[in-house]
């Protein structure tokens, strides 16, 4: 188009670089957005929602921002954009306070504002800030499925399933999403008896099943006292197909773990174990963990590892779990290098527990080093792990560096080094760890 002399618009350059954004093609699509810009296209709308949509998909969302506040701007489209694209990238509150400067410009939010602000609000169980946009919904007189199915979601994570089913009931249309969205929150509230017979209700009305509901019914059934249920479940499972799906796979297992029968479990493994994914691998993995079956989840990591298939963070930290060998603990930790996951927290906390458990703390303290940023569960790790095997000054003077590096104490910290100052004893110094702590808190 370019070549042969035509002239884009605004419609050319958004569509463009929503075209950029599907494909991932930043450094393209910020070549474009300076050629709309060098155009007179810098105040366009659909460019500006262009730019800041991409931006956010690819996890930019500071550059989005900035694009955002480039100028000021009255288009909801836009406004919408910065908005969604705050709560995809996780900032729930910058989406709640864009939604609050939206309403104090007096610009009207649309259904796609109103939807994003809600899941922001679902996510960060803010049931009171979600009942006053929910307000301005149907002041705005703003209505459809989606709308819905949000408030539904809002009230379901929040924990209040009455008002969750209230507003389910009044919905006159239901997708799969609004009936999933119940039955989770009965999920998430241990509630499987309400789950199960929404699950009912949603298979007579012949809605459409998608994952996200399979997997929540697998974990309604992952209790003890639901064996016929998740048979039932299971069975229908085979019927429909969804089996194939390495996720359901994986829901399968963990239900099965969870009920105490580890044998179906690696039933659901094996008569799966050609189209599962190492992520299923690390499911079966962490059930035999679970169900102290160490020496399986040991082999079940080697054949793996035979496999060419690469654990996860999670693998490798739940196996460390069960480990109380020093060289199998020792092959463990050149896996978690080879897999490049020496720096993620929680495989550096496991290994660190494993050494000291294994009593090689040297090691232990090496791998605590070698962490960048730490958590006040690993600076407790080593804290018992040097007052368990008498190292007691080093203990303390671990929890001083703790404080000095300003790390929040708490009850675990608390319990580490008071177990260092019984085996001092010293009085003195555990009233003063006790002092520092709950000065701490207040």
């Amino acid at each position: 188009m370019l070549f042969f002399g035509f002239e884009p618009d605004k419609i050319t350059y958004g569509s463009v670089l929503s075209a950029c954004s599907a494909l991932q093609a930043t450094l393209f699509g910020m070549q474009v957005y300076s050629l709309a810009i060098k155009n007179g296209f810098y105040t366009s709308g659909y460019v500006r929602a262009g730019m800041i949509d991409l931006f956010a998909k690819n996890f930019t969302f500071e550059d989005a921002l900035r694009v955002f506040g480039d100028a000021s701007c009255e288009n909801v489209v836009v406004w919408n954009s910065i908005i969604s694209g705050a709560v995809r990238n996780g900032n729930y509150w910058i989406a709640l306070d864009l939604f609050r400067q939206m309403d104090h410009r007096s610009l009207v939010p649309n259904s796609y504002t109103f939807s994003s602000v809600l899941s922001a609000c679902a996510t960060l169980r803010e049931l009171e800030i979600g009942k006053e946009i929910q307000g301005k919904l149907i002041k705005c007189g703003a209505k459809d499925v989606f709308l819905g199915t949000a408030v539904v979601d809002l009230y379901a994570k929040c924990g209040d399933l009455d008002d969750a089913k209230k507003e389910f009931s009044r919905m006159p249309i239901r997708n799969v999403v609004s009936w999933t969205a119940i039955i989770s929150g009965f999920v998430q509230k241990g509630d499987s008896f309400f789950a199960l017979n929404f699950f009912k209700e949603m298979r007579k009305t012949r809605v459409e099943i998608n994952i996200f509901t399979v997997t929540s019914v697998i974990a309604a059934c992952a209790k003890p006292y639901m064996m016929k249920e998740g048979e039932e479940i299971h069975s229908w499972i085979l019927k429909t197909g969804f089996y194939l799906d390495p996720v359901v796979v994986a829901a399968l297992i963990n239900m099965y773990s969870k009920i105490g029968h580890i044998g179906l479990s690696e039933k659901v493994f094996r008569e799966m174990e050609d189209r599962v994914s190492p992520s299923t691998w690390t499911v079966m993995i962490s059930s035999f963990v679970q169900n102290q079956s160490s020496q399986k989840a040991i082999e079940l990591l080697q054949r793996m590892l035979w496999e060419r298939l690469k654990p996860d963070n999670f693998c490798i930290s739940s196996v460390l779990s069960v480990i109380d060998s020093l060289d199998l603990g020792r092959q463990i930790h050149c896996c978690a290098l080879k897999a490049a996951l020496i720096h993620d927290l929680s495989v550096g906390c496991s290994l660190l527990t494993m050494y000291s458990k294994c009593g090689s703390l040297e090691e232990s303290y090496k791998v605590f080093e070698q962490i960048s940023i730490r958590d006040s569960a690993l600076w407790a790790s080593m804290i018992v792990g040097y007052s368990e095997y008498g190292f007691t000054h080093l203990a303390f003077q671990l929890f001083r560096e703790m404080l000095f590096e300003e790390t929040m104490v708490d009850q675990q910290t608390l319990s580490a080094i008071l177990k260092a100052c019984f085996a001092l004893p010293s009085l003195k110094k555990g009233k003063a760890s006790s002092w520092v702590c709950s000065s701490c808190w207040n």
